[in-house]
């Protein structure tokens, strides 16, 4: 039995298309936006939500998909704070999280938030970059709806269990994984899905200093090196995980290319 005393209880009446959400503030810390009047964020990224009558007990849904590209709820996330006020909340964007409506759970209506990608990391798992299996990581891919920029080039998604395909390794939608098609140039690379495009992967090459250890180069002009000895190239954002791409022709004449 409860207690004896005064007691308030107050009663909201909404129908299926309200919600107490009047807006969204938020920019995408990383990569633009495909709408810029619309609020945007990157997965982890926190937001925050303004409305009225928002209590601390409330929890978020956002719209996710999974990696095979089915869309849905997310579950229950809580604020990590919400104003005494009632007229805001924050809450940190989940990894599964994909362009679409932000609602509180006890409603059926929200607003809406476009997911931009981020791109952190390229990787390569075979001998020869053009036919070769390139893996990208980041957050904010969607399985069936990415795309992949190298430079002017696109390489779309085709389809949930066909093209790139997405997954996650540490967090949901954080790799996507395919095969490089033919003639499309090293970079940059961006990707994009319909939240919007990521931030170019930061890697630049500016040059090679070499001169060969033995013999008379063509041109003086340009580096130049013997095989096996070592060069060095000049840019930004190198790591051990960097991959270098040379040109190669079998015994048959055949132009080729080798990672190393």
């Amino acid at each position: 039995m409860g207690g004896t005393g005064s007691y308030t209880l107050t009663l909201q009446r909404q129908d299926g298309a309200s919600t107490s959400l009047s807006g969204i503030t938020a920019v995408a810390a990383s990569g633009t936006a495909v709408r810029a009047a619309i609020a945007s964020a990157n997965p982890g990224q926190t937001i925050t939500l303004t409305g009225s009558g928002l209590q601390a007990s409330d929890r978020v849904v956002f719209t996710a998909a999974d990696n095979a590209g089915s869309a849905g709820p997310t579950g229950l996330i809580t604020p990590s704070s919400v104003a005494g006020d009632g007229t805001s909340l924050q809450v940190v964007v989940p990894n599964e999280a994909v362009t679409g409506m932000v609602r509180l759970a006890r409603e059926n209506a929200g607003r809406m938030v476009q997911i931009v990608p981020t791109l952190s990391d390229v990787q390569t798992f075979s001998g020869s970059y053009h036919g070769g299996l390139l893996r990208l990581r980041g957050t904010g891919f969607v399985e069936g709806s990415s795309s992949v920029q190298f430079g002017a080039q696109t390489v779309v998604d085709t389809g949930p269990f066909s093209g790139i395909d997405v997954f996650g390794l540490n967090v949901e939608n954080d790799t996507a994984q395919f095969t490089v098609p033919s003639g499309v140039p090293t970079g940059p690379i961006t990707v994009s899905t319909m939240g919007g495009t990521s931030v170019a992967f930061p890697l630049t090459f500016t040059g090679i200093v070499a001169t060969a250890g033995s013999g008379t180069p063509a041109n003086a002009g340009q580096a130049s090196a013997n095989p096996g000895q070592a060069i060095t190239l000049t840019g930004s954002g190198f790591d051990f995980t960097t991959d270098v791409v040379f040109p190669t022709f079998d015994s048959g004449g055949n132009a080729g290319e080798r990672i190393v």
